[in-house]
């Protein structure tokens, strides 16, 4: 997943997030981890909203350029924003609109905790999976 949010200017930020998971049905909560020390934290730390990308499996290079801690994100990323102003990228294969619940300490990262306001999905394909240093195809049980 590719978590981002507004910065005090108004530029888009964001990260790949290997830590992200559904809190609740009802209402509808999930979370994301972020780092203190990560280059985006600050700006996860003062914002009201955000949003998630669920990737598709054709997407491990976007993976990799949002981990990647020196390289301009979107620049080659095109991307929206959402209902809540959060960005959003356009290519994606599902996504996640939430407002900020709660930030709740964990060492050197933070559990980002976010009220789903909306959620929305662009295709058919697969999500992108990461297992043992490497991408692939989630595939489920028939």
């Amino acid at each position: 997943t590719v978590v981002c949010a507004l910065d005090e200017t108004g530029a888009p930020r964001g990260f790949t997030a290997s830590a992200f998971s559904p809190v609740s049905l009802d209402p509808p909560i999930i979370m994301v981890c972020v780092s203190y020390h990560g280059r985006t934290g600050p700006v996860f730390a003062k914002a009201e909203s955000f949003a998630v990308s669920v990737l598709n499996e054709t997407q491990g290079d976007v993976s990799n350029l949002f981990a990647s801690p020196d390289a301009d994100r979107f620049g080659p990323t095109p991307w929206e924003t959402k209902s809540s102003g959060a960005p959003i990228l356009v290519d994606r294969g599902a996504d996640f609109d939430c407002a900020v619940r709660e930030r709740v300490d964990a060492g050197d990262h933070f559990i980002l905790l976010g009220d789903v306001e909306d959620v929305g999905s662009t295709d058919g394909a697969s999500p992108l999976a990461y297992w043992r240093s490497g991408y692939g195809r989630f595939t489920p049980a028939a």
